[in-house]
């Protein structure tokens, strides 16, 4: 008896090691925040929560503007108490406020920098209301305590507080692909001359002028978002955390917003080089494009009766037509063109995704040929064999949908990230592209009947597409990344030792300004030195020739000045009686001058304007003028040796 107790004691020590070893498999409570206004985002974290639950056991709190998975659920999942949801009111209506509007003529409107600025000014607004609303107030002061934080930090960078409040890691999800902004959160590098901007309609072949282009972006995008859109944040971030950190025993002072970047520990990103094209990340940004995939067995894939019949008496097959699950508004012209290429195919049917009631009753005219909803299983209805063809938008999950259940594409995008998908799948042979601005009858009928009429061509590339999208290099579905990454997370505390060491640099640093300057600097002592050493051998030299050039034109100065003073003394009557009473000098100075007198007197004739009354032009008064008198002459420079002695 003693043996068998100390057996129980010891087999229940085991039990209590082994699960003390093992807290991220049991008893895990995580905090999930999904603000984004986009439902598709919302489907996507959605489906990725509640895989956690149902594969690892964990304990989730979702909170966003939206509840119930976008679709109508059981009483038995709704009453699940491992999975809460809070339902945010109002954001959508602050969105709209702010001037983004899911209308397809508005969002063709605006300008990419108007947009772009909007989009600032909505993030901002809508993240200030999710943290002051009672719901979120009420969790925040509660005793409940989470273990890991997955949070959707599309331009919500305030969110990151709960991080610190709650003292646990983050996990960051992009539905929507990635982005500069978050490369620039995880220190990511991101190559302006190869990766485009989500802003700009350009494909990974971008010509010169596209790459000046998408530069500029990505600086605007990176400048605003570090001098902009980080300021308004931080003001978010410290008027709602401040008093909780006054008034938590352990909290003594509020950090920096930029310092809590180190509790980012890991990025989910739902993209693939099927979808995109490849891209460098970190090892801690993992791309999972199909998590939110449905398997055949599941349930949700079996589609409601009325549906399912509606689908299989089509004699030609079914067209399913959804914009996405944002998109309202659309204009009734377009929705006209529509229902009249629906009544050119009588032997199809027509399965429409559409949110507003306004234009229903203009279906009435064929309406046993076309079911309009706001809400549809859209997986259940492309897995049915009977669907034929998908028009699409081709948003990310739409388009990783069509892949998985082989359904070509008529793609008519709208915004610039799905017009670069579209163009990547039409170059694959996978969809075929209509613009939407210049969408006729023609064009739609056209596009209908040659996809419809090549489908084995779109099937095949369609099943290439397949197997690359769903198998993995390592052999893992992209569900299994997620929890493998979420255990390693909880375990880790953090994935410290996956974090680059990019997070020192500032902003001007990480651009490589400061080395740019360096260089700068570096070229121009280059160019500067032989320029300042040529300059001075030139100075130097200009100063010699100047000189000399100076002594050169004093002696002309002198000589100049002697030729006058020697023309003045010819003009001057008291030279000129000197030059009578000692005649015998002159006579003797003028003989000593040249051995050449005649020529002498001719020259000094010419040069003189007082020959008949000088002594020297009277006594050569009867020869002819001579050639002008220069400094040069023999002559000249005796007689102003023979003036000096005189």
């Amino acid at each position: 008896m003693l043996k068998l107790k100390e057996f129980l004691k010891g087999c229940c020590l085991i039990l209590w090691l082994v699960l003390s070893s093992m807290p991220q498999c049991h008893g895990t409570h995580v905090l999930a925040v999904l603000p984004s206004v986009w439902k598709s985002h919302y489907l996507f974290g959605y489906h990725l929560l509640e895989q956690m639950v149902q594969q690892r056991n964990y304990s989730v709190t979702l909170v966003s503007p939206y509840k119930g998975g976008g679709r109508e659920k059981s009483s038995t999942e709704m009453d699940d108490p491992r999975f809460k949801e809070i339902q945010i009111d109002g954001l959508l209506e602050n969105w709209t406020e702010m001037g983004l509007s899911f209308d397809i003529e508005e969002m063709y409107s605006k300008s990419v920098l108007e947009h772009f600025t909007r989009l600032m000014y909505a993030t901002t607004s809508n993240t200030d209301a999710l943290l002051q609303s009672p719901k979120v107030r009420e969790l925040l002061h509660s005793q409940q305590q989470f273990d890991l934080l997955v949070v959707d930090l599309f331009l919500s960078d305030a969110l990151m507080g709960l991080s610190f409040f709650y003292q646990i890691p983050t996990v960051v999800i992009s539905p929507s692909g990635s982005n500069t902004w978050l490369n620039q959160r995880f220190g990511n590098s991101q190559n302006a001359a190869l990766d485009p901007s989500n802003f700009l309609a350009y494909s990974k072949h971008m010509t010169l002028w596209q790459r000046s282009v998408n530069t500029l972006m990505v600086m605007f995008e990176k400048l605003t978002y570090s001098f902009f859109h980080m300021i308004s944040q931080q003001v978010v971030y410290t008027k709602h955390f401040e008093p909780l950190c006054q008034n938590s025993p352990w909290c003594y002072s509020l950090p920096d917003h930029k310092d809590l970047i180190q509790n980012l520990s890991l990025a989910l990103i739902n993209t693939h080089p099927v979808l995109q094209y490849p891209r460098a990340f970190l090892p801690n940004m993992l791309t999972i494009a199909g998590v939110h995939l449905k398997n055949d067995n599941d349930n949700e894939l079996v589609l409601p009766t009325h549906l399912k019949e509606f689908i299989e008496e089509a004699v030609q097959g079914v067209v399913y037509i959804s914009f996405g699950a944002n998109v309202y508004d659309f204009p009734q012209e377009k929705i006209e063109l529509f229902l009249d290429v629906f009544e050119t195919l009588p032997n199809m049917r027509f399965i429409v995704k559409y949110d507003e009631d306004e234009p229903l009753e203009m279906t009435l005219n064929v309406s046993s040929k076309v079911m309009v909803q706001n809400w549809w299983p859209q997986q259940a209805i492309l897995a049915h064999n009977n669907v034929k063809l998908f028009i699409s938008s081709c948003g990310f999950m739409s388009v990783t949908e069509a892949i998985n259940f082989v359904k070509p594409i008529l793609a008519i995008p709208i915004t610039p990230e799905q017009h670069v998908l579209a163009r990547n799948l039409q170059e694959q042979g996978s969809a075929f592209i209509l613009n939407y601005n210049d969408l006729s009858y023609d064009q739609l009928l056209f596009a209908i009947n040659e996809t419809l009429t090549n489908t084995k061509k779109y099937h095949d590339s369609l099943s290439v597409l397949k197997s690359q999208l769903t198998e993995d290099i390592l052999g893992l579905k992209p569900m299994d990344k997620v929890i493998n990454a979420i255990e390693m997370t909880l375990t880790t505390k953090g994935l410290k030792y996956l974090k680059t060491h990019s997070h020192h640099l500032n902003f001007w640093s990480s651009i490589l300004m400061d080395v740019m300057l360096i260089l700068l600097f570096g070229l121009l002592a280059i160019l500067a030195i032989p320029f300042l050493l040529t300059s001075c051998i030139l100075r130097k030299s200009y100063q010699n020739q100047s000189t000399t050039n100076l002594t050169m034109l004093k002696n002309q100065i002198r000589y100049q000045r002697q030729v006058n003073d020697f023309l003045s003394n010819c003009s001057n009557p008291k030279h000129r009686h000197a030059n009578e009473s000692g005649e015998d000098l002159s006579l003797k100075t003028v003989r000593r001058s040249s051995s050449n007198s005649d020529l002498q007197r001719k020259r000094l004739s010419s040069a003189c304007s007082h020959s008949s009354s000088c002594f020297y032009c009277s006594s050569g008064s009867s020869s002819a003028p001579g050639t002008p008198l220069t400094r040069e002459s023999p002559s000249f420079s005796k007689s102003l040796e023979s003036n000096d002695t005189q």
